[in-house]
């Protein structure tokens, strides 16, 4: 789970939590049936099955909603528009950002996502962070 800003997280969709306030890019970006939408707790904010045409607008109305809410949202896309949404977001936020700072960004942020959810290190062994890598 990448941190974006505030209490805005952007997540594959692989699963998708039902109970927060979310945006969903992608494949499972449809519409939530009626009957559904009074049985969760999160909000569907915005949807869409393709990445959408103005960053900036998408953004705007999550910092909108997250603020009026003061609640935690999370982006889930498909792998093709996370990849989108991250190229867009480094761009939009560091306007001067070079080919190899970037890439070395997205290595660490890797890097990061892999010692997270790698659910078999223990507190008490040595880490050969190499062999992780």
């Amino acid at each position: 789970m990448l941190h974006l800003f505030s209490k805005v997280y952007l997540e594959l969709d692989d699963k998708i939590e039902l109970n927060l306030d979310r945006v969903v890019i992608g494949t499972n970006g449809v519409a939530m049936a009626n009957d559904l939408t009074g049985l969760t707790q999160g909000k569907l904010v915005d949807y869409s099955t393709t990445f959408p045409e103005s960053f900036i607008d998408l953004i705007t109305k999550i910092k909108v909603h997250t603020d009026a809410s003061n609640k935690k949202l999370v982006v889930y896309a498909d792998k093709d528009n996370y990849k989108k949404f991250i190229v867009t977001w480094f761009k939009t936020i560091l306007p001067n950002l070079d080919v190899t700072t970037f890439n070395k960004i997205i290595e660490l942020t890797v890097f990061k996502e892999r010692v997270i959810n790698n659910t078999q290190l223990q507190s008490v062994s040595s880490l050969n962070m190499t062999q992780l890598w």
